[in-house]
């Protein structure tokens, strides 16, 4: 159908936003499920829209696009059953969810308007003039932090660490001090070597794992920074109790009351 090719208007131009943590995603290891995602991207509308299939009108919000499963399988290199695996994968992990009937299937990606606001999706980025006339600067600070705890949230739990449900005003807080004393890239390259240490992923005499506070207490952040917890360390050890001389148990034996027991 004609339809189905026009009706999104940013597919041919226009641009989108990408983050580096994608390249810490279960996406990111599969070329062809990498490239079927980014295809979603470019196929979802930026902005809500009306469409005529056939003889019916379809609205479509901000995020969602029309397809059909030939079709995508085919834009993405993948065989008809990958791309239903595909898709059921990105619904289990709630990135997307989909309306089907027998001619077509609607995709919408979920937190869209988190990732891609409405100033990035325009054909051309906005000057900074129409920045400060739109939107205060403070809301674009905001949503960036927001982005960037979503993110981090993401990616923590695909790790094999204790897993987090949300982020707290107070983990919150404690993000945004490691932010300030390092940066947020730092916070992602303690994550990678936390995922590298056994002992910080559950093979220690406790079966303890990381997990997301104990990770960004300040002591604790600098020390998987500095690799104390490498992957063959486990917890840092108290030093050895030193033994007494044969000539210290002497004059120990002539003032006290007690016997000395070997090994002291």
């Amino acid at each position: 159908m004609q339809q189905l090719e026009d009706h999104n208007e940013n597919y041919i131009t226009g641009w989108i936003k990408t983050y580096r943590s994608l390249e810490h995603h279960w996406i990111w290891k599969d070329s062809k499920y990498l490239k079927c995602w980014l295809w979603f991207l470019f196929r979802a509308n930026h902005k809500n829209t009306k469409v005529l299939i056939g003889s019916d009108f379809i609205d479509l919000n901000r995020g969602s696009f029309i397809t059909s499963i030939q079709k995508g399988a085919i834009a993405s290199e993948l065989t008809i059953q990958q791309f239903r695996t595909f898709l059921s994968l990105l619904e289990k992990d709630k990135m997307v969810f989909r309306k089907s009937t027998s001619k077509l299937t609607q995709i919408t990606i979920c937190n869209y308007d988190v990732y891609q606001d409405q100033q990035q999706t325009n054909n051309k980025p906005t000057t900074n003039q129409q920045q400060a006339n739109n939107k205060p600067a403070t809301t674009d600070k905001n949503v960036k932090e927001l982005k960037q705890l979503e993110e981090l949230k993401e990616i923590f739990n695909q790790k094999s660490f204790s897993n987090i449900r949300a982020i707290t005003a107070k983990r919150a807080k404690h993000v945004k001090a490691r932010i300030k004393e390092y940066d947020y890239a730092t916070i992602l390259q303690v994550i990678d070597i936390s995922e590298n240490s056994d002992f910080l992923k559950g093979k220690n005499a406790t079966n303890w794992k990381l997990d997301f506070d104990w990770m960004l207490d300040p002591n604790n952040f600098v020390k998987i920074l500095e690799g104390k917890y490498g992957s063959n360390n486990s917890a840092p050890t108290a030093p050895a109790k030193p033994v007494m001389t044969q000539e210290e148990r002497s004059k120990l034996r002539r003032y006290a009351k007690f016997p000395i027991k070997e090994g002291m």
